[in-house]
Protein backbone atom coordinates (compact mmCIF):
# COMPACT_ATOMS: atom_id res chain seq x y z
CA UNK A 1 0.00 0.00 0.00
CA UNK A 2 3.01 2.37 -0.22
CA UNK A 3 2.80 5.36 -2.58
CA UNK A 4 4.79 8.05 -3.27
CA UNK A 5 4.26 11.26 -1.95
CA UNK A 6 4.95 12.87 -5.41
CA UNK A 7 3.22 10.48 -7.33
CA UNK A 8 0.02 10.81 -5.06
CA UNK A 9 -0.58 14.52 -5.41
CA UNK A 10 -0.75 13.66 -9.34
CA UNK A 11 -3.13 11.00 -8.85
CA UNK A 12 -7.05 12.62 -9.86
CA UNK A 13 -8.86 12.70 -6.96
CA UNK A 14 -11.36 10.66 -8.16
CA UNK A 15 -9.23 7.96 -8.96
CA UNK A 16 -7.70 8.05 -6.09
CA UNK A 17 -10.86 6.62 -4.07
CA UNK A 18 -10.66 3.79 -6.36
CA UNK A 19 -7.23 3.31 -5.83
CA UNK A 20 -7.26 2.82 -2.21
CA UNK A 21 -10.81 0.78 -2.30
CA UNK A 22 -8.40 -1.36 -4.27
CA UNK A 23 -5.92 -1.84 -1.91
CA UNK A 24 -8.32 -2.60 0.72
CA UNK A 25 -9.42 -4.88 -1.73
CA UNK A 26 -6.19 -6.40 -1.61
CA UNK A 27 -5.54 -6.89 1.76
CA UNK A 28 -9.14 -8.04 1.89
CA UNK A 29 -10.27 -4.90 4.42
CA UNK A 30 -12.53 -3.05 2.60
CA UNK A 31 -15.79 -4.08 4.46
CA UNK A 32 -14.19 -3.95 7.97
CA UNK A 33 -12.83 -0.80 6.71
CA UNK A 34 -16.13 0.81 5.86
CA UNK A 35 -17.53 -0.70 8.96
CA UNK A 36 -15.38 1.20 11.09
CA UNK A 37 -15.11 4.47 9.32
CA UNK A 38 -17.33 6.71 8.02
CA UNK A 39 -15.32 8.59 5.82
CA UNK A 40 -13.91 8.01 2.25
CA UNK A 41 -11.62 5.55 1.54
CA UNK A 42 -8.20 7.86 1.08
CA UNK A 43 -4.29 7.42 1.65
CA UNK A 44 -4.02 8.35 4.87
CA UNK A 45 -7.28 6.80 6.54
CA UNK A 46 -6.39 3.35 4.66
CA UNK A 47 -2.21 3.53 5.50
CA UNK A 48 -3.65 4.11 9.31
CA UNK A 49 -6.34 1.54 9.09
CA UNK A 50 -3.84 -1.48 7.24
CA UNK A 51 -0.54 -0.25 9.72
CA UNK A 52 -1.87 0.44 13.14
CA UNK A 53 -5.63 -0.69 13.44
CA UNK A 54 -5.62 -3.31 16.48
CA UNK A 55 -8.45 -5.56 15.76
CA UNK A 56 -7.83 -5.89 12.30
CA UNK A 57 -5.92 -8.98 12.00
CA UNK A 58 -3.53 -8.10 8.60
CA UNK A 59 -2.67 -4.52 9.80
CA UNK A 60 0.97 -4.39 10.64
CA UNK A 61 0.34 -3.77 14.37
CA UNK A 62 -1.91 -6.80 14.90
CA UNK A 63 0.61 -9.11 13.27
CA UNK A 64 3.63 -8.15 15.78
CA UNK A 65 1.43 -7.85 18.51
CA UNK A 66 0.45 -11.32 17.99
CA UNK A 67 3.84 -12.57 17.52
CA UNK A 68 4.86 -10.76 20.86
CA UNK A 69 2.27 -12.39 22.65
CA UNK A 70 3.46 -16.19 20.82
CA UNK A 71 6.71 -15.28 21.60
CA UNK A 72 5.66 -14.65 25.37
CA UNK A 73 3.95 -18.04 25.77
CA UNK A 74 7.09 -19.87 23.90
CA UNK A 75 8.84 -18.23 26.43
CA UNK A 76 6.76 -18.74 29.89
CA UNK A 77 5.19 -21.77 29.17
CA UNK A 78 8.20 -23.83 27.87
CA UNK A 79 10.47 -21.69 30.07
CA UNK A 80 13.00 -21.03 26.59
CA UNK A 81 15.25 -18.54 27.61
CA UNK A 82 16.10 -18.05 23.32
CA UNK A 83 13.37 -15.63 23.08
CA UNK A 84 14.23 -12.58 24.73
CA UNK A 85 16.23 -11.37 22.05
CA UNK A 86 13.38 -12.16 19.53
CA UNK A 87 11.12 -10.36 22.07
CA UNK A 88 13.24 -7.13 22.77
CA UNK A 89 13.18 -6.99 18.79
CA UNK A 90 9.19 -7.12 18.38
CA UNK A 91 9.22 -4.56 21.36
CA UNK A 92 11.79 -2.41 19.35
CA UNK A 93 9.23 -2.56 16.19
CA UNK A 94 5.86 -1.80 18.27
CA UNK A 95 7.81 0.88 19.73
CA UNK A 96 8.63 2.15 16.27
CA UNK A 97 5.04 1.62 15.28
CA UNK A 98 3.81 3.88 17.80
CA UNK A 99 6.39 6.78 16.77
CA UNK A 100 5.10 6.23 13.32
CA UNK A 101 1.52 6.65 14.54
CA UNK A 102 2.60 10.02 15.45
CA UNK A 103 3.51 11.56 12.77
CA UNK A 104 0.84 13.52 11.01
CA UNK A 105 2.90 13.11 7.75
CA UNK A 106 3.18 9.63 7.61
CA UNK A 107 1.16 9.03 4.26
CA UNK A 108 3.51 11.62 2.86
CA UNK A 109 6.41 8.58 3.07
CA UNK A 110 5.14 5.33 3.02
CA UNK A 111 8.00 4.02 1.03
CA UNK A 112 10.35 4.77 3.75
CA UNK A 113 8.09 3.24 6.37
CA UNK A 114 7.37 0.14 4.16
CA UNK A 115 11.31 -0.37 4.37
CA UNK A 116 11.79 0.33 7.69
CA UNK A 117 8.88 -2.22 8.72
CA UNK A 118 10.59 -4.75 6.05
CA UNK A 119 13.94 -4.36 8.02
CA UNK A 120 12.59 -4.81 11.23
CA UNK A 121 10.59 -7.71 10.14
CA UNK A 122 13.59 -9.47 8.65
CA UNK A 123 15.48 -8.43 12.00
CA UNK A 124 12.44 -10.25 14.14
CA UNK A 125 12.90 -13.50 11.37
CA UNK A 126 16.35 -13.83 11.77
CA UNK A 127 16.72 -13.82 15.85
CA UNK A 128 14.07 -16.35 15.48
CA UNK A 129 15.63 -18.65 12.83
CA UNK A 130 19.16 -18.16 15.51
CA UNK A 131 16.73 -18.86 18.22
CA UNK A 132 14.97 -22.18 17.53
CA UNK A 133 16.58 -23.42 13.87
CA UNK A 134 20.09 -23.06 14.04
CA UNK A 135 21.88 -25.86 14.93
CA UNK A 136 26.05 -25.65 15.26
CA UNK A 137 27.29 -28.75 12.82
CA UNK A 138 28.93 -31.39 14.65
CA UNK A 139 31.88 -33.75 13.40
CA UNK A 140 29.88 -36.63 12.48
CA UNK A 141 30.78 -40.25 14.15
CA UNK A 142 33.56 -42.19 12.81
CA UNK A 143 31.34 -45.25 12.74
CA UNK A 144 29.03 -43.45 10.83
CA UNK A 145 31.20 -42.38 8.17
CA UNK A 146 32.32 -45.40 6.68
CA UNK A 147 28.69 -46.71 6.71
CA UNK A 148 28.12 -45.00 3.39
CA UNK A 149 31.31 -46.54 1.38
CA UNK A 150 30.66 -49.46 2.39
CA UNK A 151 26.43 -49.28 1.49
CA UNK A 152 27.14 -48.81 -2.19
CA UNK A 153 29.47 -51.88 -2.34
CA UNK A 154 26.92 -54.34 -0.72
CA UNK A 155 24.12 -52.47 -3.28
CA UNK A 156 26.27 -53.61 -6.41
CA UNK A 157 26.74 -57.12 -5.18
CA UNK A 158 23.06 -57.61 -4.34
CA UNK A 159 22.33 -56.51 -7.82
CA UNK A 160 24.93 -58.50 -9.47
CA UNK A 161 23.56 -61.58 -7.56
CA UNK A 162 20.24 -60.77 -8.86
CA UNK A 163 21.13 -60.39 -12.31
CA UNK A 164 22.81 -63.48 -12.33
CA UNK A 165 19.63 -65.24 -10.98
CA UNK A 166 17.82 -63.63 -13.23
CA UNK A 167 19.58 -65.16 -16.36
CA UNK A 168 19.92 -68.85 -15.08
Amino acid sequence: FALDASAARSVDPSNEFVFWSTILRTAAAYQVFHRLESNAADRERVARFLIFNPSHPRSIGFCVREMSEALNILRHSFRLGKVRRCMERCEVMMDSLQAAGRDPALADHLHEFNDTVQQSLYSITDSIRDAFFTRVAAAPPAASAAAPTQAPQQTQTTQSQSQSQTRS
